[in-house]
């Protein structure tokens, strides 16, 4: 028969465990928590023979829950499996939804297995004169093989199929496929409990089939047996050979009715797909399956022509609302150069202002265009949308527009309504809210001949580049009319519009501003930490008898496990062998005290070349050459608690406690004639936890500023305040602080090196002093349990979709969550309402002063000397009095030389 109509039938639970078994030793895990493993592998199994048989027929067969003929036959059928493991049970739902969006037709029927419908169909079909193909790797199968019906048996997942016919069934079993129900009969099957003869393994159940053809002719002629002991064998098992070649033959009689129609492709749900991968968060899935069709209007101009300015001004008059985009040649809006600007009035009406193009030099002046946009940028009246604004008022901001009237961001607002979102870019957003697969930027500047380096953006074609930016502004307008929608009925508008939207301009002006950084002491003390790394690596050699690379694991592993004979039994295997992470030097440390010397000494070689090449070397070298500073990017959207972070340099991680922590905060400098102020929130979070918990007891410790640690201790350890030990308000400080992030004993016994039975004691009388706080406990997880979200005092979420799961773990993880984000998001929230006010009051007192870091609960400023007196006085008044909590909110502030000095 030609291969000109071909069928594929897909045994799909035989590649829900292909794909479960790919992914078993680094399963796929998404942000809400869900194993995605097989719905990942099971995709990419249907990709790939889309792409390379691209069939025009197609359908899947699955197995029912309900028993099967076969289970009546012999009840211990398929009994020896062990249960489906929970990735593939959790999986079926949503592999039957992706099935029927593909329009894939599935084949199923209560009493069969799915190689009975297989079988069937494929029998059908051959009638109707198709060639099937069936996807599987089921040796049953092999005995419906034919001229007309081959396997498609899957190796490396679906990146390679290979194909069986008559011939490979003969070879690789050595009988015929029709005999292979015989040969199961024989040899027995223990994937599905079938008992056979024992003692018959492949080979001989295939010569006694090569000679009596079949096990009925077998047991009807076992005389001609010469081998006594094979021939008793098999009498004593005739009742099971029977059984297993009922058991083994596949039926292909089921009573399913054929319409060859459904099997037809072409009938994929792009909306249905969409959504599901959304959900699944398999973005370069749902990029790869978008209709093939531009369901946008888009009018896009490039003004090149003052006229052409002139128009857009007016229309930027006319609307008084607009988005706005920059291109530049940076990441880093410090440094980056200004490429030009695109607005949108309206879904699918854009523009495009080139400014710097060397592929086409015919464009306006630079100056004369910021002249003519720069009165619209500063006035407020304008209402500017942008998505990460703060970059392009940085841009704005080095060519001399103070950017005015921003009054949505895109980026922030996708943050506050799904902060577990695990990219807020555009390219993300345009293809979850939209369905829009936007020109990337990698696309965008990608040569034809791949070998050679990317383009620069000045070098990008200008229409191709005017698409590109035009899009972003268009795809920004239309983002925004779908989150200001979201963002109202999610009740996020004040956090949005009072919060985090002016709390862009305090940023950007922290930004701009920097940090002093003294390069020459921290030259200083790079010398004095190699030496003291030098003097550990001759420690280190003595010790071991020979040099060695200390970074290099492979090499730790000879030195540790083979040359000290340090044991490896419970250690964690890697790739060179055993672990040597800091948690594994550790445990030897502690498990092996006579062998702990080389573990201390790597681990202090590890800390100093860490802060060398972060905090050391990492600061010198991110110092702007142009204006002598740090420029940190401080990051809104990244934290799902709502706490800022930093990057390029991260300075939320600089050590505070230690020498070291010390050493490097001294580098944090003030201009000359300048002061650097320090503002910390006492306590903060546990004067939040007394506010949600209104616990008296913790309400009136705060209200008569009591030093709360303790205090805790007094009450724990039954001892006046006085009496209480250095120790014993260690202990209470840790469980204090461990309460607002929902430790456990077992965590407070590591924490303290105790007993988790002692631990738990501590705990309960902990509870028994602040008993409101276990109700305030148990009532936040409860409350996350029914809304699946805690909040925070301004009602930011937090979502926790593992909350209420089957599998302890992630269960336990999202309980510990639900307790400490409403605390820690709530101071999040505080701080920054409290950013906002200081910036207000500098501007409005025209201040010099610069708030120049926000870290924790901390702020740091940079006054001159005659300012540094009322900064201090309003600064603690402001951060003291941002919110009335039902305890008092307690600043330290310093001033002072440099960062080290003022802690």
């Amino acid at each position: 028969m030609a291969k000109d109509k071909v069928v594929y039938l897909i045994d799909g639970h035989n590649l829900l465990y292909k794909a479960h078994f790919s992914f078993i030793a680094r399963p796929l895990i998404n942000s809400k928590g869900m194993n995605t493993s097989v719905p990942f592998g099971f995709l990419n199994m249907l990709k790939v023979l889309f792409h390379n048989k691209k069939p025009q027929y197609l359908a899947i067969a699955f197995d029912r829950a309900e028993p099967t003929f076969r289970k009546t036959l012999f009840e211990d059928y398929k009994a020896t499996r062990p249960p489906m493991p929970d990735e593939i049970r959790n999986s079926i739902p949503i592999i039957y939804k992706l099935t029927k969006a593909f329009g894939i037709p599935i084949l199923e029927q209560e009493g069969y297995e799915a190689d009975d419908l297989l079988a069937t169909v494929a029998k059908q079909l051959e009638e109707k004169g198709f060639f099937v193909n069936i996807i599987s790797g089921d040796k049953d199968l092999y005995q419906i093989v034919n001229e007309n019906i081959h396997l498609l048996v899957p190796r490396q997942g679906l990146t390679e199929l290979e194909e069986v016919d008559v011939g490979k069934v003969i070879q690789k079993w050595g009988v015929k496929p029709s005999q292979i129900p015989d040969l199961i009969a024989l040899m027995g099957d223990t994937a599905d409990n079938i008992p056979g003869v024992p003692g018959i393994g492949p080979k001989r159940a295939a010569k006694l089939l090569q000679q009596f053809n079949s096990v009925e002719n077998l047991i009807e002629n076992l005389s001609q047996i010469k081998n006594k002991k094979l021939k008793k064998l098999i009498e004593n098992n005739i009742e099971n050979i029977k059984l297993g070649k009922k058991l083994a033959l596949i039926k292909t009689d089921v009573p399913v009715k054929l319409d060859i129609s459904r099997l037809q492709q072409g009938h994929i749900s792009y909306d249905e797909l969409h959504k599901l991968f959304m959900e699944l968060e398999f973005r370069q899935f749902a990029k790869e399956f978008l209709p093939d069709r531009d369901t946008f209007k888009k009018e896009y101009k490039i003004v090149q022509t003052e006229e052409q300015l002139e128009e857009l001004i007016i229309n930027l008059y006319d609307r008084k609302i607009f988005t706005f985009d920059t291109e530049t040649t940076s990441p880093d809006p410090i440094n980056a150069e200004l490429v030009g600007i695109s607005f949108c009035i309206d879904e699918g009406i854009a523009y495009y202002i080139p400014l710097k193009h060397k592929t086409d030099p015919f464009h306006l002046e630079l100056k004369t265009v910021l002249n003519e946009l720069k009165p619209i940028f500063e006035d407020e009246g304008f209402k500017k949308i942008g998505h990460n604004c703060k970059y392009d008022n940085i841009i704005l901001r080095n060519y001399g527009i103070n950017v005015k009237g921003i009054y949505f961001d895109t980026m922030v607002a996708s943050y506050l309504i799904n902060p577990s979102r695990r990219q807020h870019n555009l390219d993300a957003l345009a293809l979850e809210y939209l369905k829009w697969k936007k020109i990337s930027y990698k696309d965008l500047t990608e040569q034809k001949n791949k070998k050679k380096k990317g383009l620069l953006i000045t070098e990008v074609l200008l229409h191709k580049l005017m698409e590109y930016a035009c899009e972003d502004a268009d795809v920004t307008y239309r983002l925004y009319q779908i989150f200001k929608k979201e963002l109202k009925n999610l009740k996020l508008e004040e956090l949005f519009y009072k919060l985090e939207i002016p709390l862009i301009k305090v940023l950007e002006d922290m930004e701009i501003w920097g940090v002093k950084i003294d390069v020459n002491y921290l030259t200083k003390l790079d010398s004095v930490i190699q030496k003291q790394m030098l003097d550990l690596q001759k420690q280190l050699y003595e010790l071991v008898g020979m040099p060695f690379k200390i970074n290099s694991p492979k090499e730790l592993n000879y030195i540790l496990y083979e040359k000290l004979k340090i044991p490896v039994k419970g250690l964690r295997r890697t790739t060179w062998g055993r672990a040597t992470d800091e948690q594994t030097l550790r445990e030897i440390i502690r498990n092996f005290p006579n062998k702990k010397q080389v573990p201390e000494l790597i681990l202090q070689y590890r800390t100093l070349s860490k802060l060398r090449s972060t905090y050391i070397v990492g600061l010198v070298n991110l110092v702007n050459p142009k204006t002598g500073r740090l420029h940190t990017s401080f990051n809104q959207t990244v934290t799902e608690t709502g706490r800022l972070s930093s990057s390029e340099p991260n300075l939320q991680n600089i050590p505070i406690r230690g020498q070291w922590g010390k050493e490097i905060r001294k580098a944090f400098i003030p201009e000359k004639g300048w002061k650097l102020i320090s503002a910390d929130y006492s306590q903060m979070e546990l004067r939040i936890l007394a506010h949600f918990s209104e616990d008296p007891e913790l309400i009136r410790a705060f209200n008569e500023n009591k030093d709360i640690h303790r205090h805790t201790a007094s009450l724990i350890f039954d001892v006046v305040e006085r009496e209480v030990t250095p120790e014993q308000r260690r202990m209470a400080k840790t469980v204090n602080f461990g309460i607002d992030y929902g430790m456990t004993p077992y965590g407070l016994s590591q924490r303290l090196n105790i007993d988790v039975n002692e631990a738990k004691v501590f705990m309960d009388k902990y509870f028994k002093r602040y008993p409101k706080i276990k109700d305030y406990i148990e009532k936040t997880i409860e409350i996350a349990r029914k809304n699946g979200y805690v909040t925070t005092i301004m009602n930011r979420r937090r979502y926790l979709p593992a909350i209420n799961d089957s599998r302890r773990h992630l269960r336990e993880a999202s309980e510990r969550k639900a307790i400490n984000m409403p605390i820690q998001g709530s101071a999040a929230d505080i701080i920054k309402m409290a950013m906002i006010e200081i910036h207000s009051f500098i501007k409005k007192r025209k201040l010099k002063t610069k708030m120049i870091l926000q870290i924790h609960d901390e702020l740091l400023f940079e006054a001159p000397e005659n300012e540094v007196d009322l900064v201090m006085k309003n600064v603690k008044e402001i951060m003291e009095n941002v919110v009335k909590l039902k305890v008092p909110l307690k600043v330290s502030i310093n001033a002072g030389d440099n960062w080290a000095d003022i802690h």
